[in-house]
């Protein structure tokens, strides 16, 4: 999944997270973790760290034609999906259903993990 955070001025921060990134808000007296790859610290020391033990992914500093690549091959986000528009989105489909739904094109945000679930409880 890949997150934006816009500032006053480009270039855009764009995040993209993979199975185990994640954005940690640290207090100043919180050690670092080994898996800490990029640290931000603000006014009043409080720290953003980007945290991933895997290094698949990352953040980007983008311009706005670079955030237009990175995010317009992404379908919509899979939580602002209805049921009625996933089932249109499945209709115009051909192919195996995990492999559709994992495709980030058709929807964002649904890993190997999630789709195994949502399959099996189906």
């Amino acid at each position: 999944m890949a997150v934006r955070a816009e500032t006053e001025d480009e270039p855009t921060i764009v995040c993209h997270f993979g199975m185990t990134g994640s954005l940690r808000c640290c207090s100043p007296d919180t050690a670092f973790h080994a898996h800490d790859r990029i640290v931000l610290t603000f006014e009043g020391s409080r720290r953003l760290c980007y945290r991933d033990q895997r290094k698949l992914q990352g953040i980007r500093l983008a311009d706005a034609a670079a955030v237009g690549r990175i995010l317009g091959r992404l379908g919509p986000d899979a939580l602002d999906v209805n049921w009625m528009q996933l089932r249109q989105i499945l209709h115009e489909r051909r192919g195996a259903v995990k492999s559709v739904l994992m495709d980030q094109s058709v929807v964002a945000g649904l890993g190997n993990l999630l789709c195994d679930e949502v399959l099996w409880r189906a």
